[in-house]
């Protein structure tokens, strides 16, 4: 699916600012006609990082027309954990320019189970999938609004990531094969490097982080931002999947209508980590989701 012409196009150094919350300079006109909304799941999360994802987020929609419409599922099943994250929540929030609706639940059904959970009322033009451990630039949601208005084929946008020491993070991926995904999660660096090219190409290593839409196979559900006509197309996240694929899974579903593109003017922080640095249960859950994710789009060994 072609991509249209950007009507304007703003170069791009590739830097992303680390450092102190800004405050975003310039206006924007679909940030006059366009609803958002936002959706965070928690579980157990670490609560320093959370609050850094409120403020990066309430710094990103300090310019917006509409409140941001923000939906968050606290599945911790922890009332001292809940305690704790509610506060983060109205020490952050109550200047923002954000409508918080703060659900826990009774049962963990896993993380896209968790986003669906959004009421379809909250679901704004534009809607953003965010994970605790993400800080998104002033201008994130901004510029993504502009160009879901401007580039009416984008159905899903996927940010440029930077990681807290300064690297790039690629969050979009190719479609992946069973070799490449053991050696991400298993492998030491040492025999990693024997299989360069094939990390590379899954990576998109050859993908310009400047490039102003670059389509691309497969968002990160860490941020991914879709357009609301897509999400309920979709109807959100296949709940089958309980923690890993299932933001793959919606990426290939989600490019039957339309185009999924990574943009350079889209850029978050990300503190994450890997599956297999994470426990047992973890390799169990990412195994259980890569049977799935590669039983339903194919499987490709090497």
């Amino acid at each position: 699916m072609a991509l249209n012409a950007p009507l304007s196009e703003k170069k791009s150094d590739g830097k992303h600012n680390t450092g102190a919350k800004m405050t975003p300079d310039r206006a924007h006109n679909a940030s006059q006609h366009t609803s958002v909304s936002a959706s965070i799941v928690l579980f157990h999360s670490d609560i320093d990082l959370f609050i850094a994802t409120l403020e990066a987020l309430a710094t990103a929609t300090y310019q917006l027309k509409h409140k941001l419409q923000l939906f968050i599922l606290d599945q911790s099943l922890d009332n001292v954990y809940t305690q704790r994250a509610q506060k983060a929540c109205a020490e952050t929030l109550f200047a923002a320019n954000i409508t918080l609706n703060y659900q826990t639940s009774t049962t963990n059904k896993g993380y896209g189970a968790g986003h669906n959970q959004t009421p379809s009322s909250y679901v704004g033009d534009v809607h953003i999938v965010l994970n605790p451990d993400i800080e998104l630039d002033p201008l994130a949601i901004a510029n993504a609004m502009d160009l879901f208005d401007g580039h009416p084929e984008l159905a899903v946008i996927s940010p440029c990531g930077r990681l807290i020491d300064g690297s790039v993070d690629r969050l979009a991926k190719r479609h992946p094969s069973l070799l490449v995904l053991l050696l991400r999660a298993f492998a030491p660096q040492s025999a990693q490097r024997l299989f360069t090219r094939q990390l590379s190409r899954y990576e998109y290593r050859d993908l310009c982080m400047a490039q102003f839409i670059a389509p691309i196979e497969l968002a990160s559900g860490c941020c991914m931002m879709i357009r609301r006509s897509v999400w309920q197309q979709l109807r959100g996240f296949d709940e089958s999947y309980f923690l890993y694929f299932e933001d793959y899974d919606l990426s290939k579903r989600a490019a039957q209508y339309g185009v999924v593109a990574q943009c350079s003017q889209v850029k978050v922080l990300h503190h994450g980590g890997n599956a297999a640095r994470k426990g047992m249960r973890h390799i169990f859950l990412f195994g259980q989701g890569l049977i799935r994710f590669f039983n339903r789009w194919g499987w490709k060994f090497i």
